[in-house]
């Protein structure tokens, strides 16, 4: 099978480019539905997110060339634009998707989501039939790819966003985030997009305090939570995360509001976020028993370290990368050569039965229990002769597929086990032809079973090797 993959990313262009390709979930059944009427196209994938857009093919000319196909989806012609574009063909093709699966090739290395488009992506194209053989098997090994990567590499495991950071930190604090009560200062983007985080991974309840009241109601709402009035710290209490992220000029919690918060929960911890420039929270706040403050270099930093270890990481995953696309180029190559061994296995069977055909009017002379005996022995002693004589053949033409080398091997073999003509018949000696008419039929001693006895069963068992 050929595989052609093309597309489009945040590597190669920007996202005001990106834009022009961009295919709307509604959109792709009619495309992918386009793709698989051109002709040489098999089956058909389309891979639309923010960050990429790429088109996954199996075809039947080795050099289909995908440019018109594209031209007719996006109604322009879209050569001039090929510097934004990367095509990859066979081995490259696989290597490609197995990593973008893997979240190798994403913005965030790592990132869990790509996996789950990419799998909504073949729903998508199995819906329009467009998994009719060729991508199917390829989409399966990318799928257990990308798992082994997340089971054997720690790629998935490092915090890569101040969110993420943030909610680790919480988690070594408190152990887990089941049943602990967030409160957000500011109603901005930011903070909002942390405390979701943070309800996401468990929190149960969200206060909001802002110097815009419908600001920090319209957000309290949005997650079923509540408001305090700006400044009412001692209500901040009953929060054991702090998020600040406000506009102000100077801090507007100093270390006598933390001390006055903190003697109010009884020792209990108490987690401070500071992710706003200038600083919402005083320094000296974070010396307090059981206060533990963190500023957004803090966080940074943590999550520059935890680049760095997913950037380790990767370097093992990209080896699996490696493996998992030989192990599958060497499984296509085998599929590809077995329509040659079961040729092949199937026209010498044909010749074996013609010549047990032109052997049986010979036997007729012999009483029927010595000539089923003998057609039994010589049936079972020519298929094993066969496989004997088919065995290095056959593994050649395996050891060649899955080395990548099989196209001469198999045009060889076509040419010397494809003869135009019928081979002659071999013919039955004449005095081995009486010898078996005239011969009587002996018992076997006991002692001698395990040498002489020329069963079927017993040559199958030493004839096949």
């Amino acid at each position: 099978m050929n595989y052609l993959l093309i597309g489009v990313s945040h590597h190669t262009a920007e996202v005001a480019r990106r834009e022009g390709y961009a295919l709307a979930p509604e959109q792709i059944p009619a495309a992918l539905a386009q793709l698989l009427a051109w002709p040489g196209v098999n089956d058909a994938l389309i891979l639309s997110t923010c960050n990429r857009v790429e088109l996954v093919f199996a075809t039947e000319p080795e050099d289909w060339n995908p440019w018109p196909a594209l031209a007719a989806i996006y109604g322009r012609d879209l050569t001039a634009n090929a510097g934004d574009f990367y095509c990859h063909r066979g081995d490259a093709a696989v290597r490609h998707l197995f990593r973008v699966a893997a979240s190798l090739d994403s913005q965030v290395i790592g990132e869990p989501q790509i996996l789950g488009q990419i799998k909504a992506a073949y729903a998508d194209s199995r819906a329009v039939g467009g998994m009719r053989g060729g991508l199917h098997p390829l989409l399966a090994r990318a799928f257990s790819t990308a798992k082994r990567v997340r089971r054997e590499t720690g790629l998935g495991r490092h915090a890569v966003s101040i969110s993420r950071t943030a909610a680790g930190l919480a988690q070594q604090i408190f152990g887990d985030l089941q049943g602990r009560c967030v409160l957000l200062i500011g109603a901005g983007e930011t903070g909002a997009l942390a405390a979701s985080h943070f309800l996401r991974q468990g929190a149960s309840r969200l206060l909001v305090a802002s110097r815009t009241p419908e600001h920090a109601a319209a957000l309290a709402a949005q997650h079923h939570g509540a408001v305090i009035p700006f400044g009412a710290w001692t209500e901040a209490a009953a929060a054991d995360i702090i998020i600040s992220c406000t506009g102000a000029t100077r801090p507007i919690l100093d270390r006598a509001a933390v001390g006055a918060i903190l003697a109010r929960r009884r020792a209990r911890p108490l987690l401070l976020l500071d992710i706003a420039v200038p600083r919402d929270i005083a320094p000296d706040a974070g010396q307090l028993d059981n206060a533990f403050l963190y500023n957004i270099d803090d966080l940074r930093a943590a999550v520059d370290l935890n680049l760095a270890q997913r950037q380790q990481e990767a370097v093992r995953a990209e080896a699996l990368i490696e493996q998992e696309t030989a192990k599958f180029q060497r499984a296509a190559r085998g599929v590809q050569a077995a329509p040659v061994i079961s040729a092949l296995r199937a026209q010498c069977e044909q010749i074996r039965r013609r010549e047990m055909e032109r052997l049986s009017p010979k036997l007729a002379r012999l009483p029927e229990d010595q000539r089923a005996f003998v057609e039994a022995w010589v049936d079972t002693f020519s298929h094993g002769l066969m496989q004997k004589w088919l065995h290095r053949p056959l593994t050649a033409i395996k050891a060649a597929a899955r080395a990548g080398d099989d196209a001469r091997l198999v045009a060889a073999l076509d040419q010397l086990f494809a003869p135009s003509t019928e081979p002659a018949p071999l013919p039955l000696p004449a005095e081995a032809a009486e010898a078996a008419a005239t011969a009587p039929r002996a018992e076997p001693a006991a002692d001698d079973d395990a040498r002489t006895d020329p069963s079927p069963a017993r040559s199958a068992r030493h004839g096949a090797g």
